[in-house]
């Protein structure tokens, strides 16, 4: 810019002066066109229908278990009960290596399911 087009500081309150001394009012035309807009929406609005949606299968299975806190902590205890599963204390292993020993009488074999018990008559 050149010095020309530069303001001053005084120039620049007038000018801010002036155009806030001047007060704008919209036209009747515009004003009725804003107010038919609007009275186009509200009554297109009315005419809706509103439906109710009916909630499935699975969110009502939801809603039975109390929601979703109460499936975090159904996640929680499974995931807690697969990792003690794998992982095994030594403390339970020794209980169960004593339980499941020779001279308890019993053997892994007999908690096992055979099918061959099943075709068994009478």
């Amino acid at each position: 810019m050149t010095d020309k087009d530069t303001l001053d500081d005084a120039a620049l309150d007038d000018l801010f002066t002036q155009a806030s001394a001047e007060t704008v009012v919209p036209s009747g035309a515009l004003l009725a066109r804003i107010i038919g807009d609007a009275d186009q929406i509200v009554d297109g609005r009315q005419g809706a229908v509103v439906r109710r949606v009916k909630p499935g299968v699975l969110s009502r299975m939801l809603a039975a278990t109390g929601g979703w806190p109460a499936m975090a902590g159904l996640t929680t205890v499974t995931a807690a009960g697969v990792w003690i599963g794998m992982l095994s204390p030594e403390m339970l292993s020794g209980v169960t290596d004593s339980y499941f020993a020779s001279g308890a009488g019993y053997d892994l074999g007999d908690y096992m399911p055979v099918f061959s018990e099943f075709l068994d008559e009478g």
